[in-house]
C-alpha cells in the first residue's frame, strides 16, 4: 500500500503525526510532501516529533494564491509520477488549507 501525505504548516504536521507513526509501524510506503510554506519553522517540528524528512518540499515561485494552486498541482503531479512509476498510489491525505486541499482532488 502506498499513501501520499501533504502538509504545509506546523499545525498540520502535529495533526498528522499519529497517522504517520501508525502507518510506519504497519510498513506502509509513504510519500511525504511538504508544500514549502514555512519549511524552516516546520523542520523543527518534524525533528522534535521524530518524523521523517519530507520526500519532497515544494518551493513556490508565486505569491498569488491562484498561481500557487496551479504551481502546486504541477509539482504534485510530477511528484506522483516520480514516486508511483507505473503503479497507482492507494491514498492521498491532505491537511487543511484550501490551496493544498484543491490539489487533493487530482
Amino acid at each position: 500500500m502506498s499513501i501520499v501525505i501533504v502538509v504545509g504548516t506546523r499545525s498540520e504536521i502535529i495533526k498528522m503525526t499519529p497517522l504517520v507513526k501508525k502507518l510506519e509501524k504497519r510498513g506502509v510506503d509513504l510519500v511525504f510532501i511538504h508544500t514549502g510554506h514555512y519549511y524552516e519553522m516546520s523542520r523543527v517540528f518534524l525533528e522534535k516529533l521524530g518524523l521523517p524528512s519530507p520526500s519532497e518540499s515544494f518551493e513556490m515561485d508565486n505569491s498569488n494564491p491562484a498561481a500557487q494552486i496551479g504551481e502546486m498541482m504541477i509539482k504534485f503531479e510530477k511528484t506522483l509520477e516520480n514516486n508511483a512509476g507505473s503503479e497507482e498510489l492507494d491514498r492521498k491525505v491532505v491537511f487543511n488549507r484550501v490551496q493544498y486541499s484543491l490539489i487533493r482532488t487530482h
